[in-house]
Parts: C-alpha cells; sequence; structure tokens
C-alpha cells in the first residue's frame, strides 16, 4: 500500500482520462471527467488532469473550475498514442507530486501501457486507484484474442492498484475490493442546465428524447418498434421520438424507421452541442434510456445521461436497475428484453407527471439534492482514509 503525506495540509489527486477533449464520440466521456474533477474541488482537493488535446497530451491543474495547462506533449500521432500518453502520465504524476493517482481503466488488447504506468510509479509516495467505467464489459467486445490479452494484462495491473472503483455492485473485482459508485452530474452541469417552464406535453404531443453514441446495446429499436405498434392503434400523431447523436448504428437505425414507415415522427438530429442540448431539453417530454443494456450482460447500470435528463427536468424510461434512483418517483422502469416498448404506458406516465404541477423543477431539484460528482469525491476520500464504506 502506497501512503501519502498526512501532514500534507491539502490532499493533491491527478486525474487521468485516455480521452480528447475535442472527441463528438467522447463528449459525454469529457464531460464526466470535468464533473469529476469539479467535484474532487469541492472535496477540498488540489486536483490536477491529464488527457489528450487534438494532437497534444496536456497537463492541466483546475483553478476555480477552468483547466489551466502547466505542461503538454506534442506532436503526438494516432498510431502511438496509447504508448505515449502512459509514457507521459508517469512523467506528469512526478511532476504535480500527486498524492493520489486516479485512472479510467485504458483497456489493453496488445501492449500493457496502463499496468507498465502502474509499476512505475514510486511505491511508498502515491495511492492508485482504477475507475471501471463499465464491467464486466467483454460483450462489448468482438474479438476472443483481445478479451484474452486484456484479461491478461488486467492481471498485471491490478498488482500495483490499491484501489478499485466501479459502477458494479459486487465485492470485488479481479480480487481486488471494489468501491461501488454511481455516476453523477458536474455542479456546473446542474447549475446551467434547462430551465423551460413549460409542461411536460407540449400542445397536445410527446416529444421523447434519446442522446447517446448510438450503439446495439442502447436498444432504440424497441422504441421505434413500440411506435410502430402505438400508431397502428391510433390515428393521431402525438407522440415524436428523437435521436440526438451519431455511431455505430445510427445507419441501422435510420434503415429501420423507414422499413416501419415512421420517418414523420422519428427525428435523427445528428450530434447536437451542450447549448443545443439545452435548449432542445426545454421542449422534450421525456428521456428514453439505454433500454438494451441487457444485450451487453448488464442489469444494473447508473448511466450519464438518465443524470442529464434528469438534471433538465424530464422524467426518465429506463430498463436497468439504478442504486441511486431507487427512491426516485420520476423513472419508468420497463422490462429488460426486447420487446417493443410500450408507447402508450409511457405516454400514461408523463401525463401523470405532468398533472403534479411544475414537475420540471422538481425534478431538477431532485438531481441538484442527489446527483452531484462530490458524493463520489467524498466516497474516494472515505477509501484513502480507510473509513469503511
Amino acid at each position: 500500500m502506497r501512503k501519502r503525506n498526512m501532514h500534507q495540509s491539502q490532499q493533491r489527486i491527478l486525474v487521468i482520462y485516455r480521452v480528447n477533449q475535442f472527441s463528438k464520440k467522447l463528449a459525454g466521456v469529457w464531460h464526466k471527467l470535468l464533473g469529476q474533477l469539479q467535484g474532487f474541488a469541492d472535496a477540498g482537493m488540489e486536483v490536477y488532469a491529464l488527457y489528450m488535446s487534438l494532437g497534444s497530451q496536456h497537463l492541466a491543474r483546475v483553478d476555480h473550475g477552468e483547466l489551466s495547462v502547466v505542461k503538454q506533449w506534442q506532436p503526438i500521432a494516432v498510431e502511438t498514442e496509447k504508448q505515449q500518453f502512459w509514457q507521459h502520465a508517469t512523467e506528469a504524476a512526478e511532476y504535480c507530486k500527486a498524492d493520489v493517482v486516479y485512472c479510467r481503466y485504458d483497456k489493453m488488447y496488445e501492449q500493457p501501457c496502463l499496468a507498465q504506468f502502474a509499476a512505475a510509479l514510486p511505491k511508498q509516495q502515491q495511492q492508485l486507484c482504477i475507475e471501471f467505467a463499465t464491467f464486466p464489459y467483454t460483450q462489448e467486445i468482438q474479438d476472443q484474442a483481445k478479451i484474452n490479452a486484456d484479461c491478461r494484462n488486467r492481471q498485471l495491473l491490478l498488482q500495483h492498484v490499491d484501489f478499485v472503483f466501479s459502477t458494479q455492485f459486487s465485492p470485488e473485482i479481479d480480487g481486488k475490493p471494489n468501491h461501488f459508485f454511481s455516476n453523477q452530474l458536474a455542479k456546473a452541469f446542474l447549475d446551467n442546465s434547462s430551465d423551460s417552464k413549460h409542461g411536460l406535453v407540449l400542445q397536445q404531443r410527446l416529444n421523447l428524447i434519446s442522446v447517446a453514441n448510438v450503439s446495439f446495446w442502447h436498444g432504440f429499436d424497441r422504441v421505434l418498434q413500440g411506435l410502430r405498434a402505438y400508431y397502428d392503434k391510433h390515428q393521431s400523431d402525438d407522440v415524436h421520438y428523437y435521436i440526438a447523436g451519431t455511431g455505430d448504428e445510427l445507419a441501422r437505425l435510420q434503415e429501420r424507421s423507414r422499413q416501419l414507415q415512421l420517418d414523420n415522427v422519428v427525428h435523427f438530429l445528428g450530434f447536437q452541442t451542450h447549448q443545443q442540448l439545452n435548449q432542445l431539453y426545454g421542449t422534450m417530454s421525456v428521456g428514453i434510456a439505454g433500454l438494451g443494456l441487457h444485450r451487453k450482460g448488464l442489469s444494473e447500470n447508473c448511466a450519464l445521461k438518465v443524470r442529464e435528463y434528469l438534471a433538465n427536468g424530464l422524467p426518465v424510461v429506463k430498463s436497468t436497475f439504478d442504486r441511486a434512483l431507487a427512491q426516485c418517483s420520476w423513472t419508468l422502469d420497463v422490462s429488460a428484453d426486447d420487446h417493443p416498448l410500450d408507447i402508450d404506458a409511457v405516454r400514461e406516465f408523463v401525463l401523470k407527471a405532468d398533472n403534479a404541477g411544475e414537475c420540471r423543477e422538481q425534478i431538477r431539484q431532485f438531481a441538484k439534492r442527489e446527483l452531484s460528482w462530490k458524493k463520489h469525491a467524498q466516497l474516494v476520500q472515505q477509501a484513502l482514509s480507510g473509513v469503511t464504506l
């Protein structure tokens, strides 16, 4: 176990994500990083971040909610990015003299780059935390050789890890004690979410929205099938579905929408900026979470997008258990299977919420109370100090 200097007045943490701040595909991951950074700062820690920025790698200090770059490495070729990133991470940890190094897990199909970084950290000076954003994740990988290589390299890594954090409610991962956490939101995001005062039903119409880097396990095809069944029974066009984002599954969804003759009620918006989404959320009725997580073996989840919908005053339809939302009255749980989404049930759920009056503001206030990244930072601090969780 690495030991931090207990006499130091402010604990210093280096948070490492191999994510590019300008990636549209990983925009949600970038915003998660920003939220975690602010959460650690709000919990009283001195915070540094290591990440990619176009063709450069940046080490930045968090100052009053802003990233102030203190060191950078450039240029970094795409072909060698992973290897160079983790080599530079060793320099970054030494540069900022971090007490705690907190890394988002980076899959190791070839070279064990993250494991080599972990082995190089000074054993008595820095505590190393690894976060698994999803676990297990093998069903996301199609190549068995890659799965085997990553598993071997993960075992090498965990020999050097002090703490594991994940969104999987399990006592351990690969023999290491696991600290469960729920994804949360940045205070700045919560403070600057949509402030729409409209009811959820706009001009007698329900607007459903999903925002994602669309993959097969989001299960949005279930919504399309549900809409087709709904309109086979109803003659009006009072339920519309908006999908914002790109992704590998998008073209297939668009083709499926055409096959089901839903082009007049299903709208593909492409990538939307944070500002554009803010405006969009004010015109929506309900957020549709990923409804196909069972396709990759997950029965429990704490999706960031679900929290984003709530922060913007929208009730949510979801199909997997979320511990942080177990007592939330603004979510509708549907079956975790491939059956079409029951649009009539969604409509009834939204109408009931809308009749509560000022429900958008009530939902926003729930998110502000319960879904801040500061809670996660305090969980990490408790683990580091040896407090029983």
